[in-house]
């Protein structure tokens, strides 16, 4: 049996919060007849991870900035450059949040327009908690990071979009949408910690612990409240299809893994974390002992530089006495010569 795209190591290996967004909308894609031989548009998708997570599709990235390799695209997604139902499915996952607010209803229209089939769309919105733990992210990676994370700060900036204007965007003249949780929030901001933490302590292990969690417990956090919701919409499946799916893939809020895999993760995270205290701590032992033998040369060089500054004095002393004694006999030999140039040989 063929392993589905979201279990394949590449896939399992991206940071758990990637990981979640790109699975659960290969999910959604795979619950509605899959990727094989669909035109699919992935709008705000640089640098394309969505890759990892499709078999044969046929995809095109657009964003406004940046480059790529294969079928990319800079576009503006509020002026899609693609004809009506140009694409069988769009995919566009944490892009609408760092859209400005004015700009976001054009967006939402044109990823509708041009999708023949299906929408799904994931952004984190202003439901239950999700702006305290926003905040709360980002004052943890600022002050062990000592600067903003910029594209947090996008999201505060641009203010969160509101989960019913999503909705509405995508019904109306035969279309429906439903919304999935994703993220479980508890989880989420933990998870959004311990993965700062290991960057801050430099674990090179990291990938492999953003695939122990991504393959025991990520597909796990389809649970309300969640950091990011999930919009399927489709103006050619029915209410009812898409409810099915949603059913199919929503999760408890807790599984018998969750504890033990954050229990896991947390021991790496503390040891990690000690282990850097403890090379701190090896360190200020070097550095003191470094001091120490530094104050030990700088006294010797003192002791050096008095016995040095002493022995000018003396060498001083002693010029000044050899100068004077030649000095003396200089008048001695003057006087005794001019007493040998009388004629009565210096005798009165």
């Amino acid at each position: 049996m063929t392993e589905p795209t979201y279990r394949t190591p590449e896939a399992l290996e991206l940071p758990f919060d990637q990981y979640q967004r790109y699975a659960t909308a290969a999910r959604a894609v795979e619950g509605l007849g899959g990727w094989s031989g669909r035109r699919v548009l992935d709008v705000g998708g640089a640098p394309g991870f969505l890759e990892l997570f499709f078999d044969d599709a046929q995809v095109a990235v657009i964003d406004r900035f940046g480059t790529h390799g294969g079928n990319f695209v800079v576009a503006d997604g509020a002026h899609l450059p693609f004809a009506d139902d140009a694409f069988d499915i769009v995919i566009s996952l944490d892009t609408l949040e760092h859209i400005p607010a004015q700009f976001r209803a054009a967006f939402l229209s044109e990823c509708r327009r041009v999708a023949q089939d299906f929408v799904v769309l994931s952004a984190p919105h202003d439901t239950e908690g999700v702006a305290l733990a926003e905040d709360a992210l980002q004052a943890f990676v600022t002050a062990r990071f000592g600067e903003v994370f910029g594209t947090l700060q996008e999201h505060i900036d641009n203010g969160l979009p509101k989960i019913d204007d999503t909705l509405a965007a995508f019904s109306g003249d035969g279309w429906n949408s439903v919304r999935l949780p994703s993220g479980y929030l508890p989880r989420w901001l933990l998870g959004m910690v311990f993965h700062h933490e290991l960057l801050a302590s430099g674990l090179p292990a990291l990938p492999e612990l953003h695939r122990f969690y991504n393959e025991r417990q990520s597909l796990n956090d389809n649970a309300d409240p969640s950091y990011r919701q999930v919009v399927v919409a489709s103006g050619r499946r029915s209410l009812d299809e898409l409810e099915a799916l949603i059913d199919s893939l929503r999760s408890p809020a807790t599984s018998p893994d969750s504890g033990a895999t954050l229990a896991a993760i947390g021991g790496a995270v503390l040891s990690a974390r000690l282990s850097g205290a403890g090379q701190i701590a090896d360190l200020h032992n070097k550095v003191s002992g470094l001091e120490a033998e530094l104050a030990g040369a700088r006294s010797e060089t003192h002791n050096r530089d008095v016995e040095l500054a002493q022995l000018r004095a003396q060498l001083m002393v002693a010029q000044r006495k050899a100068e004077a004694s030649r000095y003396s006999l200089e008048r001695v030999a003057n006087a005794a010569a001019r007493r040998l140039r009388k004629p009565d040989g210096g005798q009165q």
